[in-house]
């Protein structure tokens, strides 16, 4: 059985809980941690429809993350928005262009 990464992450002394997890989200306002937890467990709707979700251990009761985690987490939901954000410009640059040629 291999360990995950987030587990050789919280081993490396990297490991945070929701608390602290909701502290590293680079926002003014700090999401709360339950909603950290609803991220691990339910995940976000990306933009391109697939859900993501923040990895984590659980311990008993208790969530763990790490701060690598959040950075890839935050960063997968950027990738997903860019993505779809480049394909409908894309697309609404190729109908404009379409509309110019009719």
């Amino acid at each position: 059985m291999e360990i995950p990464t987030v587990m050789q992450e919280i081993q490396a002394g990297h490991g945070v809980g929701m608390a602290g997890a909701a502290q590293t989200i680079p926002l003014a306002k700090k999401p709360d941690a339950s909603t950290i937890v609803r991220w691990c467990t339910l995940g976000i709707k990306a933009a391109d429809g697939h859900r993501v979700k923040l990895e984590h251990v659980r311990i008993g009761r208790r969530f763990f993350t790490s701060g690598p985690a959040v950075e890839r987490f935050i960063l997968e939901m950027s990738d997903c928005y860019d993505s779809v954000h480049d394909r409908a410009t894309a697309l609404r640059a190729h109908m404009t262009a379409g509309c110019a040629h009719a």
